[in-house]
């Protein structure tokens, strides 16, 4: 199935999710912005620590954000699904993995989701079948929510905050302002923040922002230009920030190497 697929990539995106669907060669070192599940279509891929002194290879992988991982896909389609800011897909999807893997004192990864053979057939059809992004999202929500708890509530004061990021991307607001927003104080927003979603209120600036970047291009934007109306220094900034995120470069997507399909929806 690779070989079938090798030149072609899809990318779908939501204000809440975010699904690439594709092949790349070789491995790529990820600590993302957004917890991620990765679920192979064909092959098993391997997910390992940055001192390559524990490795794992499994079909699926649910990894928390900001942990720190190198991920080889060993040339095998897959889909790589950025979820929710919140956490609420993470909390949902960890009671659906089977097996939970130390790579670090504090990284911990899960692999084996429940129902994998389904979830790998439906990975499979979206890369062989025509599809509308509604559609991929809702393949997307029944393999998070079918069958899930409900969610303990987070701290409204963090989804505002994520909400305020999202409506000020293109502008250079201080973490002062945000807390002044918020009417928090700098130490007590940082910690919340970092608590509810995994990662730092200024990484999550930069991973929407990225989004932003994708959306536009989705749109009929030039990548430079969308990227500096997103708030970008310059393309440079950007093209770092999405490969120290990521852990792909932008060239890999965005260079026309593959055939590209790109398409969003508003609400997600």
């Amino acid at each position: 199935m690779a070989e079938a697929y090798r030149n072609i990539a899809k990318l779908f995106l939501s204000e809440k999710r975010t699904i690439f669907l594709g092949c790349l060669a070789g491995s790529f070192s990820q600590s993302s912005a957004a917890s991620s599940l990765i679920v192979t279509a064909d092959n098993p891929i391997r997910v390992r620590n940055q001192a390559n002194t524990i490795q794992h290879s499994a079909n699926s992988f649910l990894i928390p954000a900001g942990t720190q991982v190198i991920i080889d896909t060993q040339g095998t389609p897959f889909a790589l699904c950025f979820l929710d800011a919140l956490g609420q897909d993470l909390e949902n999807l960890a009671l659906k993995m089977r097996d939970r893997i130390q790579l670090e004192q504090v990284d911990v990864v899960h692999s084996c989701i429940e129902e994998e053979d389904r979830i790998r057939a439906s990975v499979s059809s979206l890369y062989s079948n025509p599809v509308e992004p509604v559609q991929v999202f809702e393949q997307l929500d029944s393999w998070i929510t079918a069958g899930g708890p409900d969610l303990k509530a987070h701290d409204p004061r963090i989804a505002k905050a994520i909400e305020f990021i999202k409506s000020h991307s293109d502008e250079n607001f201080s973490i002062s302002d945000l807390a002044a927003e918020l009417n928090m104080s700098i130490p007590h927003l940082l910690r919340l923040f970092k608590q509810t979603t995994g990662i730092p209120a200024r990484r999550y600036r930069l991973w929407h922002r990225l989004y932003v970047t994708s959306c536009k291009v989705a749109q009929g934007e030039a990548l430079t230009e969308a990227a500096l109306a997103a708030g970008f220094a310059d393309a440079a900034h950007f093209s770092r920030t999405f490969k120290e995120i990521i852990g792909i470069r932008p060239s890999d997507i965005f260079s026309g190497k593959q055939q590209l399909e790109l398409q969003m929806v508003m609400e997600g």
